[in-house]
């Protein structure tokens, strides 16, 4: 089983001072560390953008040249905030495979979590999500899976929703992994030093 994949990169990261999708983890950019993964358990990538449109389709085009499983498309309403996004990337799939919905400054999330989830994969739920023990609490973590039947659901809510409040109440499992990468992203300068980027290879 393969997955729908929506990668969200198109905010502006202004606490970051830098686009998140080609800020260089370790050597790569954050976008291309992620296609790199997502490869593997998707059957097609659409990568949602905003301003940065022209500068990161051109960087799409040039490093995966060739690549038509991967989509990048552009939110005109990018402005109204993430759940735009979301939408955006939701009005692109199949009705029949899971949507994975992954953001962009999150890339630490290993291939091995991906894989999880793909294997975990349960249809009789409409949400699925890794999470981890920590302090003896079970801790949701990203990316969040969804049944295809929740499409018609995000494209009917308001661009200026909030995710968390659209899927709360869904019938929901969490899959317990053991990467703390899956809590982790990376917001500013400030995070990227003090967490230590070797943690989100």
């Amino acid at each position: 089983m393969k997955f729908d994949t929506i990668i969200l990169a198109a905010g502006k990261s202004s606490r970051m001072g830098q686009d998140k999708a080609l800020m260089e983890v370790d050597g790569s950019a954050c976008v291309d560390i992620h296609l790199e993964k997502l490869m593997q358990v998707s059957d097609r990538i659409i990568v949602v953008l905003g301003g940065n449109f022209d500068k990161v389709n051109a960087w799409i085009s040039q490093n995966h040249a060739g690549n038509s499983r991967i989509l990048p498309v552009f939110n005109a309403q990018h402005e109204r905030g993430m759940f735009s996004s979301v939408q955006e990337g939701f009005r692109h799939v199949s009705d029949h495979r899971p949507i994975l919905l992954q953001m962009v400054d999150q890339p630490g999330v290993p291939l091995q979590v991906y894989k999880q989830l793909a294997r975990c994969w349960d249809s009789q739920y409409r949400i699925m999500q890794p999470g981890i023990m920590k302090d003896g609490q079970m801790q949701k973590g990203h990316p969040l899976v969804f049944h295809p039947g929740m499409i018609e659901m995000i494209l009917r809510a308001s661009p200026d929703s909030i995710l968390r409040d659209i899927v709360d109440g869904e019938d929901s499992r969490v899959v317990e992994v053991d990467f703390p990468g899956i809590l982790q992203n990376l917001n500013s300068p400030r995070e990227m030093k003090t967490q230590g980027v070797s943690r989100f290879v």
